[in-house]
């Protein structure tokens, strides 16, 4: 979801919002609480730095027709010159969490390899103490 606030858009519609929810198995209104949360902390953290409103600048979100509706999307996702579709979101926000869900998987693979490592330790040690 961050992925998507910081390079897509603040401000998913409520069709990308269930894209959103499909791929992270939330219901939709909590994916709306998330990003509606996120930008509150995004306002919150330019009044601190005395910065302008981060979604009122010149030039940082840019209306783009998307299948028929219109979604504010950051500049940074316009560059490739590509349309914009449901499909391709869909597309970028799956392999997203694949490649997510593929560092977690790992991860947890590492953990319980090193856990098993311990319990062997320990149960080597408690045997060699008795």
């Amino acid at each position: 979801m961050e992925y998507v606030f910081l390079w897509v858009t603040p401000f998913p519609d409520d069709f990308w919002t269930k894209v959103v929810a499909a791929c992270v198995v939330w219901p939709a209104t909590k994916v709306n609480a998330w990003f509606q949360f996120r930008r509150d902390i995004a306002i919150r953290a330019a009044k601190q730095k005395r910065e302008p409103h981060p979604f009122r600048k010149p030039q940082e979100l840019v209306p783009r027709a998307v299948d028929g509706r219109t979604v504010d999307m950051r500049c940074i996702a316009l560059t490739d010159g590509k349309p914009w579709t449901d499909v391709r979101f869909a597309r970028l926000v799956n392999h997203r969490f694949d490649s997510v869900a593929e560092r977690w998987n790992e991860r947890i693979t590492k953990m319980e390899y090193e856990a098993n490592l311990m319990a062997e330790y320990r149960e080597q040690t408690t045997r060699s103490e008795h």
